[in-house]
């Protein structure tokens, strides 16, 4: 599980369709999210110490970066509230930090390298239009879930004293979960 905090920088094009009296939505759109999701990922291997025993070892992971390109399909459930769909291709970043004993912190010299990875997206939620609520038209408030998966890596773990490898690998499979709340400006103010 990762914690941290994220933002969000979007566009898109939603159509009005005349399906089931004017109430289907459909959209392109594409964002980036600048971010800093931690989590900790715990390798498969164990690192024996002069004098301490065998412990595991762990190392931090940091999501810094995504940007999201998909579609979506919406139901307009009254005038003022739009639930959805989307789905689509995704692209992230991903840092590590040194390798650290478990049960003590000590670090130790070794990593694993930052990656770039992509996947594919899945999401749901809702927009309600604050139309009635503010002086202007076009704010809305869109609350989504969205979930992300990304492909399978292997990873070198090399010496952080020689930057050389060192024959451990890594093999990896990441899952992204994020809940976020936006204020949407839509620019078609006589319509939704």
């Amino acid at each position: 599980g990762g914690r941290g905090w994220m933002g969000k920088v979007g566009g898109g094009c939603d159509y009005q369709t005349p399906w089931f009296n004017h109430r289907v939505v459909v959209g392109v759109f594409g964002d980036w999210d600048p971010m800093s999701l931690k989590g900790t990922i715990s390798p498969s291997e164990l690192f024996p110490p002069a004098g301490a025993g065998i412990q595991p070892l762990a190392m931090n992971e940091k999501e810094t970066s995504a940007w999201f390109v998909g579609a979506r399909v919406g139901y307009l459930v009254t005038p003022s509230v739009m639930t959805y769909f989307d789905g689509g291709y995704t692209r992230t970043r991903f840092t590590t930090s040194s390798e650290y004993q478990t049960f003590t912190g000590t670090p130790i010299a070794f990593s694993y390298p930052n990656y770039n990875d992509s996947g594919w997206f899945l999401g749901s939620g809702f927009e309600y239009s604050l139309n009635d609520w503010v002086p202007f038209h076009g704010l809305f408030l869109q609350t989504e879930y969205r979930f992300s998966e990304y492909g399978r890596r292997t990873l070198s773990e090399f010496s952080t004293a020689t930057g050389l490898p060192d024959g451990n690998t890594l093999t990896t499979r990441t899952y992204v979960q994020t809940v976020t709340t936006a204020l949407v400006w839509k620019f078609n103010w006589t319509g939704r």
